[in-house]
């Protein structure tokens, strides 16, 4: 089955566990024994971001790896430092927001997309942004997108008002009536339009025009926010890239 080698981590001695992302099954984890080893022939087709043609192999208690081609390791992407730092952070980011076994292909395909258009990128854009794109993007396929156009407790209808707050609890705006309700929470924020605009632009753009967009607050702030509402709707922390890297 076709996949992406989304990380690796050592287990024992010689073995690690390799997390894919199938086309079939959705995010799995496999064990490939003696990957460690210098005669191992599999360890080069195991890189992260790499698209394999991968046989799994299934025992009673656990997923094994047979064999593993890789059909496109994303060269060009891996000779420069931001990109592969990029491809990492995100591909990080989605493994610990999905759960096992569960397929969607959409998302197969948006990944597939991305790394592809990493390994085409050939002119220097923001990092940050096409990250926060990357992020988005991901959310919308995943289905938890932050409510931007109505109020989160009374439905009202957002129209550019500047009284506004994002409510993190809540997963999107909160109007200005229900703020005086003693709904607003310590940390949440006030909601500018202009924060709006470039999340919404950033979503509906195709990678290759994120460099074009005419971004209204700072990358870097964006990026903590989306960040900050994934940890509040998922109930976790997100390890954070360090965004300096990327600049």
């Amino acid at each position: 089955m076709y996949a992406i080698v989304l990380m690796r981590r050592d287990f024992r001695e010689n073995d690690q566990i390799i997390t894919f992302y199938t086309k079939e099954n959705g995010k799995v984890e496999v064990l490939a024994r003696g990957v460690k080893k210098i005669i191992s022939k599999n360890s080069a087709n195991l890189e992260p971001f790499c698209f394999v043609d991968v046989e799994i192999l299934q025992s009673k208690e656990m997923k094994f790896l047979g064999s593993v081609q890789t059909s496109n390791s994303f060269s060009n992407l891996r000779q420069d430092f931001k990109k592969i730092l990029l491809a990492q952070a995100t591909l990080k980011l989605l493994s610990d927001l999905t759960q096992e076994n569960l397929p969607d292909k959409k998302v197969f395909i948006f990944l597939y997309s991305w790394l592809k258009f990493l390994d085409e990128l050939e002119n220097v854009v923001d990092y940050v942004m096409l990250c926060n794109a990357f992020i988005l993007k991901m959310s919308a396929l995943l289905g938890f997108l932050p409510q931007l156009n109505f109020c989160v407790h009374c439905s009202r209808k957002y129209n550019g008002e500047k009284s506004w707050f994002f409510h993190f609890s809540g997963g999107g705006v909160l109007c200005e009536s229900c703020k005086i309700k003693n709904l607003i929470q310590p940390g949440d924020l006030a909601f500018l339009g202009f924060m709006r605009k470039d999340i919404i632009d950033l979503i509906i753009s195709k990678f290759s025009d994120v460099g074009s967009i005419e971004n209204s607050e700072n990358p870097e702030k964006v990026y903590k926010f989306i960040i900050r509402f994934l940890e509040s709707f998922n109930e976790k922390e997100v390890k954070r890239l360090n965004l300096a890297f990327l600049c």
